[in-house]
């Protein structure tokens, strides 16, 4: 938890990256400059997690959680998101400059994300991704031309029971 959000560029409320076998449980991450990160993470699950204002800095921070790069087989469950740029996105592997890959076998299921000024998509994939679906979600309101409930750029996605409102 920081009092100043926008002085923590690149700063995530817990980065998991190259590991396997990992389980987050209830973690609470407020006023931060990025929620959850799992970078090449297999065999992943993320429970209840609390995201409360990540805002958007530099056009790159301000995601709920977010799942990159070589990742596979993850479930991400109950998330509740306010305030982020997106709530859950993905992303490619950029570490060499280039992106690369992109996570694959990916379940966002009964979460809650509430949108607010200058916030994107509520939920979110950027192209890198393959076999993402969404199950039970909700969006709530965002400002903007781009606040939208969710936005699919990846392949093969499922949105099932996902419901948006002041969108």
């Amino acid at each position: 938890t920081a009092t100043d959000p926008l002085a923590l560029a690149a700063v995530r409320g817990i980065h998991i990256i190259n590991a396997s076998r990992v389980t987050i449980e209830s973690p609470k991450i407020i006023n931060a400059a990025g929620g959850i990160f799992l970078m090449n993470t297999l065999d992943a699950t993320v429970n209840n997690p609390l995201i409360d204002r990540a805002p958007n800095l530099d056009n790159f921070e301000g995601y709920g959680v977010t799942v990159g790069g070589a990742s596979a087989n993850i479930v991400v469950a109950g998330l509740r998101a306010r305030y982020c740029r997106h709530g859950f996105t993905t992303l490619g592997d950029e570490s060499s400059g280039t992106s690369y890959s992109g996570p694959r076998n990916i379940l966002v299921v009964d979460s809650i994300v509430e949108g607010g000024p200058s916030t994107f998509s509520a939920f979110d994939t950027h192209p890198e991704g393959i076999n993402i679906v969404f199950d039970n979600c909700y969006a709530y309101g965002g400002t903007g031309a781009d606040a939208n409930g969710i936005q699919v750029r990846a392949r093969n996605v499922t949105v099932r029971g996902f419901r948006a409102h002041r969108c």
